[in-house]
């Protein structure tokens, strides 16, 4: 199943809640999306949905700046992998 997403939509609010529905379906084992900025929250609902529907969720999003102070964005993944 492919879920496009409209350019004129709130991109990122529907493209999350898409996601996350899809995760929480036990007959979709994987679920991959291309977004750029979410917030704690946002990732923490995904990481429930994946356990939820025992499906894995792949979150492509690229490289963030990082600060010496900030350091890396908050979020709720299991792992990270920066390729």
């Amino acid at each position: 199943m492919v879920v496009r997403v409209p350019s004129d939509s709130d991109f990122t609010k529907t493209a999350l809640w898409a996601m996350e529905e899809a995760l929480r379906a036990p007959a979709i084992g994987l679920v991959c999306a291309e977004i750029e900025e979410m917030d704690l929250t946002a990732s923490r609902r995904l990481q429930l949905a994946a356990e939820t529907g025992a499906g894995l969720g792949l979150l492509l999003r690229p490289a963030p700046r990082i600060s010496m102070e900030t350091g890396l964005p908050p979020t709720a993944s299991l792992s990270r992998w920066r390729i």
